[in-house]
């Protein structure tokens, strides 16, 4: 090999390029003797091309590339070559963006031994790729596009990857990450980011624009989690990511805004495995405004799928709740009727062309919630309102389909199951019009589908009263507004429509006389602005 480079050498070449090519072969035979390694100056590979032109500048990218393919020969070889730990690159005066590789800082890609002293080595390299005064959002600092490369391995770590406050434009790309048996139970495998962000201005935010694509992360159910991201804008979580083995929150992101997570599997669990009685994750946990999930999917076994929380510290500050997330082609299959598909808990939250597979949609005291287009197999959704909560509002339900087979299941078939005392709270602008209920084998039909409208029509002869029962149909008990037309080929009567005492969702319609007639009727709930109580006049 030396002596076909040498005979190369001696080769008249015409182009930078034509050096750069031969420059490279001789790389490659070093990289193949254990003689090469990054530290090799541009002098020395001038040395090796002869008097052929080499252009200076371009040894970074000819190192990048030499350093890709050395990758490749050691996976050939038996990893022979071994980079300096304390090796950190300097790009100052380079305008790619740096790359870093852990197995060049001793890190071990079969996950055979723990490599978290060589992954910390790594972050701290990563963490040096400053662009000096150039900065984001102030004071975070810009590190360039700098990227922690995985390069296809697997690393098994004991202590978490910790990129801190004040840090952005980076990404951790291609690879897996295990936590090993001694993972700190409380720590999750990444940690982004600092809990009290008091120099964040306006946004409240101390990270900004990091990715996260190609990764799988495993917690072995040692870690608490996969990722977590403190107080960050501009979080992108995928494409191609799986997070498993977790004992508390997959993916948890506290307070900062606009993240988003997408074409990501989560999974507690593996369907094959038996979790014990207690467990309690959640699959991806939103504590945080104006967050996107898309291409999502939960699969079994996980406690809770979705989760959309509390900004921190904010439970007691409406207008601080998580809230304003979208969801989109998000499918939970988490285990079945005994599991949560979704819980929502902060306000103004928006879910579409979702897919709700076993597990229950649960919302606590429901206050903006849209939830459209949807699938709903043997499921349905649950409102809940505490003692302390007196208003529901700005509410969409609808053109979702509910899909109910004959598995025995714990509850009503039915779309939506209220919990708490709905006569006490104030509705207004609710909207449920779920029409779609799709029925198999020997499913029954108890509970049904429940709107905020319905609309009924009766013919009879000879009759002063026509009654209409809207029990089954109509989602509160009470009647806000009653609409209705008398038609009749015989002499015109008076009529009147009049509520059943003791019966809040039976109306009748009532002629002055016997009278042949049909009786069209509709209801409405939802809108009104006072409970009964508030429409009481003292004597």
């Amino acid at each position: 090999l030396y002596k076909i480079v040498h005979s190369l050498s001696n080769r008249k070449l015409t182009t930078t390029m034509g050096a750069l090519k031969l420059v490279y072969c001789a790389a490659l035979v070093l990289a193949v003797s254990g003689r090469y390694n990054p530290h090799t100056r541009a002098d020395e590979l001038r040395k090796l091309s002869g008097p052929a032109p080499i252009d200076v500048r371009s040894s970074k990218q000819l190192h990048r590339q030499m350093t890709g393919q050395i990758s490749k020969i050691k996976r050939l070889f038996g990893h022979p070559i071994r980079t300096p730990a304390t090796y950190v690159p300097h790009w100052e005066h380079d305008h790619d963006s740096p790359t870093i590789r852990p197995v060049d800082y001793g890190a071990d890609p079969t996950g055979g031994t723990d490599s978290s002293t060589a992954m910390n080595a790594a972050v701290q390299a990563l963490l040096n790729c400053s662009r000096g005064s150039h900065t984001l959002a102030r004071p975070i600092m810009d590190l360039g596009g700098a990227t922690l490369d995985l390069g296809g391995g697997t690393y098994s770590v004991s202590s978490p990857l910790v990129f801190p406050g004040y840090v952005g434009n980076f990404q951790i790309i291609d690879g897996t990450l295990r936590a090993s048996t001694t993972f700190n139970a409380e720590k999750f495998m990444i940690e982004i980011g600092m809990v009290n962000c008091t120099t964040g201005g306006t946004q409240g935010v101390c990270n900004e624009y990091i990715n996260i694509n190609q990764v799988f992360l495993d917690a072995g159910h040692s870690a608490a989690g996969g990722l977590q991201v403190h107080n960050t804008m501009g979080v992108t979580v995928g494409p191609s990511a799986f997070v498993t083995g977790f004992n508390d929150v997959g993916i948890r992101i506290d307070g900062g805004h606009e993240c988003i997570i997408s074409e990501v599997w989560v999974a507690q669990y593996f369907w094959n495995e038996n979790p014990p009685p207690t467990f309690h994750g959640i699959g991806i946990e939103l504590n945080g405004p104006d967050n996107v999930l898309t291409d999502v999917i939960v699969f079994a076994i996980t406690k809770v799928g979705i989760k959309i929380g509390f900004t921190p510290d904010a439970e007691n500050d409406a207008d601080d709740w998580a809230g304003c997330n979208i969801l989109d082609t998000v499918h939970v299959w988490n285990g079945g009727p005994t599991q949560v598909g979704f819980q929502m808990d902060g306000p103004r939250n928006r879910m579409a062309n979702c897919y709700i597979d076993g597990g229950l949609l649960n919302v606590t005291n429901p206050n903006g919630l849209a939830v459209e287009d949807s699938l709903f197999l043997n499921t349905h959704a649950v409102w809940n309102v505490d003692g302390g909560y007196d208003q529901v509002q700005n509410i969409r339900f609808r053109d979702n389909m509910y899909c109910f087979d004959s598995t025995p299941q714990k509850y009503n078939k039915t779309n939506i199951q209220l919990n708490g005392d709905f006569n006490k709270v104030h509705t207004s602008n609710v909207i449920v019009e779920d029409a779609m209920h799709l029925l198999q084998g020997n499913a029954n039909t108890s509970g049904g589908i429940r709107s905020t409208s319905a609309r009924a029509v009766l013919s009879l002869v000879n009759a002063t009263q026509f009654h209409f029962d809207f029990s089954s149909a109509l989602l509160f008990d009470w009647i806000d507004e009653i609409l209705y037309s008398v038609s009749t080929n015989g002499p015109i009567v008076g009529h009147v429509a009049r509520e059943v005492p003791g019966s809040s969702r039976i109306v009748v319609i009532e002629t002055s006389e016997p009278t042949t007639a049909t009786v069209a009727v509709e209801v409405r709930q939802g809108f009104r602005k006072y409970t009964p109580e508030d429409m009481l006049i003292s004597p």
